[in-house]
């Protein structure tokens, strides 16, 4: 069956307008089979079929099955567990004062992570002042959650203490306990359908949903998210999931890993951000080349950068004290939203200390933040000069060249922070970048070359 008149390119048209969701290369042509069979089996003609699966039910849900991995389990990353338990609890529990602290696990799935969520902040000391809903499209999902049972694959990466702390054991299988269930409910949601659960989230955990979504879907889902975080809300996405660039979401490091908040906070790490990026070392299957946004200018006559690549040598690193404090100010002026005077102190550091390529750094980071797109090209090529071996200013340098619309010397920029980056660990912090993960920086770049395969 064509995908272009059959049943398979209505069904994949109303997924991605409906949806969200993206389907490029290989993925799309294993759901055409999926959905092909899918249809054979129940026996309709192709208007009947999308008919079935455009309304919630069986056919609906088990279309979900198909395109999306329900995989999931509790406990799943230690590292935004110790987020939790370590940052983000204990300061949401410290502020709530006596009031109920509402969680929302948006694609929960089968429920694992909403419970987890749960156990956590029972671990925290909210005892009974907290509420958490679990969101998912599909039904059988949200079935199997609201029983609450599971087997020991979804335990793999829980301690005996919190088997103890939070299931009863039953003939192999594991029971939430009753105080967790109870805090806890599941809605069938869309999360594109543009109605979060009502009231305002203290944190909502995100994980592994958005990378199957379109840039255009990318970014309404993080509106939604934002416009459902409490004033200082935390929201927690997956490391392989897209990076979010909305008014209402701030990028905020932790030394757990990135984060968002709810209020607005500027932040010394490249923030051009992509709607959707791939996983480290892996090219993204997707042809569509992305605009700069509309807020940002052309490239000028008058600016341009200079076709670097690394050099086998390095120039001199320049750190003394006084360079440091400057570049202390300015980061600071930055996370306090004053982008006027950082833009001064910046040209001021670098006035008084030419070689360091830090200040260098920050002035373009500050520029581009303040959309002075041309005066970033020139601080971050300046960067890139003074310290060729490293990674993070040919990827700011490639996200300024990116927003200016120059194709051409964003790729090449990109390419040598690939590059650089492939000789370090995935978990090691990135010089200058605010020790931002290796492989979260690769990600981005890797994401902008993919989306400008097809220019020249």
């Amino acid at each position: 069956m064509s995908p272009a008149g059959g049943a398979a390119g209505a069904v994949i048209d109303y997924l991605e307008s409906t949806m969200g969701l993206s389907f490029t290369g290989p993925r799309r042509e294993r759901l055409i089979s999926d959905i092909e069979e899918q249809q054979a089996a129940a026996g309709q003609a192709p208007e009947a079929f999308l008919a079935a699966v455009s309304r919630p039910g069986a056919a609906f849900d088990r279309l979900v099955a198909t395109v999306t991995v329900g995989e999931t389990y509790f406990f799943r990353d230690r590292v935004q567990c110790d987020l939790l338990r370590g940052l983000v609890l204990p300061e949401v529990l410290e502020s709530a004062a006596e009031r109920t602290v509402h969680l929302w696990s948006a694609g929960c799935a089968s429920g694992e992570e909403a419970f987890t969520l749960a156990a956590l902040a029972e671990e925290a000391g909210l005892d009974d002042r907290y509420a958490v809903v679990g969101s998912d499209a599909s039904r059988r999902a949200i079935d199997r959650a609201q029983r609450a049972v599971y087997g020991k694959w979804s335990m793999r990466s829980t301690t005996p203490s919190e088997l103890r702390a939070h299931f009863v054991e039953q003939e192999g299988r594991f029971r939430v306990e009753e105080g967790l269930r109870r805090h806890t409910r599941f809605l069938q949601r869309n999360l594109l359908d543009g109605a979060p659960p009502p009231g305002r989230f203290d944190v909502i955990l995100c994980r592994n949903l958005l990378i199957y979504l379109t840039p255009a879907a990318v970014q309404r889902a993080a509106d939604i998210l934002g416009s459902a975080l409490a004033p200082g809300g935390w929201l927690i996405t997956a490391a392989g999931d897209p990076l979010l660039d909305t008014p209402g979401l701030a990028l905020v490091r932790t030394r757990h890993g990135l984060a968002y908040r709810a209020r607005p906070r500027w932040t010394p790490t490249p923030v051009v951000a992509p709607r959707q990026h791939a996983t480290r070392r892996q090219q993204v299957a997707s042809p569509t080349n992305r605009r700069p946004p509309a807020t940002t200018t052309r490239p000028s006559s008058a600016v341009s950068t200079p076709a670097l690549e690394p050099a086998r040598s390095t120039a001199p690193q320049v750190t003394t004290d006084a360079a440091e404090r400057l570049a202390t100010q300015v980061r600071a002026l930055g996370d306090a939203g004053r982008l006027d005077e950082a833009r001064r102190a910046a040209a001021h550091a670098v006035l008084a200390h030419p070689l360091a390529a830090e200040l260098h750094y920050l002035s373009a980071v500050v520029d581009l933040a303040a959309g002075r797109l041309d005066d970033a090209a020139s601080a971050a090529a300046r960067a890139v000069y003074l310290r060729p071996d490293l990674p993070a200013p040919h990827v700011l340098l490639g996200q300024v060249e990116h927003a200016r619309g120059a194709t051409a010397r964003a790729r090449r920029s990109f390419r040598n922070g690939v590059r650089l980056l492939a000789a370090v660990p995935d978990d090691a912090g990135v010089e200058l970048a605010g020790d931002l993960p290796a492989a979260h920086l690769a990600a981005v770049a890797q994401h902008y070359l993919a989306g400008s395969a097809s220019s020249p």
